[in-house]
Order: structure tokens, then sequence, then C-alpha cells
């Protein structure tokens, strides 16, 4: 019995130490998500509109997806799933490592497969969609970066991701817009 309760502590107090250990291992990395957009036709921007449209903005409430690596691969295991707060800002903790950020529409194929379907013949408006562009847009990350052994982002003092909101004709991947330009 003695045995047995001796075995049980050592058993406890390596399994604590790896819980220790692993926890040391990761970073608490902080980051925010912001939205720029274009100007989409009508009369030409004032310099002050035009500043305004470039200057970037808090995205609250947007998840983006990570996967280890430096390409996005859909079929990869999603790492962690993040949610931005009302002012755009999100934390995350992770080990040292390069890594990926994508958004709902790279996450997986389930929106290039909707974009095929839809796409796949040209249209008065639309080219018909280019497959192999599509392939590339899909493993294209939103955002890479990369932590350090000691926790420091490389390259960067916090990740600021910006998600660019084109014109709603242009804001298929892959496909060209040929309809009328609007007033």
């Amino acid at each position: 019995m003695k045995n047995t309760a001796i075995l049980f502590s050592l058993f406890i107090l390596f399994s604590s130490a790896a819980i220790c250990k692993k926890n040391k291992n990761t970073f608490m990395i902080q980051g925010q998500l912001t939205t720029t957009e274009s100007w989409c036709g009508g009369m030409r921007p004032t310099p002050e509109i035009e500043k305004n449209l470039r200057t970037p903005k808090a995205l609250p409430n947007t998840k983006i997806y990570i996967r280890k690596g430096t390409v996005n691969d859909p079929k990869s295991k999603i790492l962690q799933t993040v949610t931005s707060d009302a002012n755009g800002n999100f934390s995350v903790k992770l080990p040292a490592g390069k890594y990926v950020i994508v958004d709902e529409k790279k996450k997986d194929r389930k929106y290039a497969e909707e974009l095929l379907k839809k796409f796949e013949k040209e249209t008065q408006n639309y080219s018909a969609i280019d497959k192999n562009c599509l392939e590339e847009w899909l493993k294209t990350p939103d955002f890479t970066f990369e932590i350090d052994a000691n926790g420091t982002l490389k390259n960067m003092d916090t990740l600021k991701v910006n998600y660019h909101l084109p014109c709603s004709f242009r804001s298929v991947p892959c496909v060209q817009y040929r309809g009328p330009m609007p007033p």
C-alpha cells in the first residue's frame, strides 16, 4: 500500500511538472483586427473621405482561425479560433512557431466550392472563375506571423491584421466583373 501511495505521488508530481512546462512554453499574443474600404463609385471623393476610407477601423466580433505553418491548408487542423472584442482586439496563447491567420472564407473549402458552382460559367456581368487562381487564393493566408522561443513576435510589435473591403462587384476572388460600373 505504501509503494502504491509513493508511486501515485510521483505520478502526480511528474504530471504537474509536465503541465507547468507546457504552460511555460506558451505565450500570450495580442492583436487587433481592422478594416479599410474602397471607394465604390459616384462622384470622386474628397481627400478627407479618401483618407477616412484608408484609415483602419476596429473590426469587432469577428472570428479568425489560426493554423501552424506559412501556407493555409484547409485540410490541416485549426489550432485556435479567436473572436475579436468590441474594439477589434484579441489575444491568444500559442507556443513558439510559425502561424497563419485566415477568416471564415478560407478556414475550409466550403466558400471556395460555393464560388466554383456559382461562377462555373461566364455570365453577362462576370467571367467564369479561374480555378487555379482560386486554389492559390485559398492557400494564401490573410496574415502570417512567427513567435520566437522567447515569446516575441518576429519583425513586429503586435499583430495588426487588416481586412480590406473591396467594392461588392469586385469582392469575388478570381472572377472578373464585366458589368456596368456604379454611377
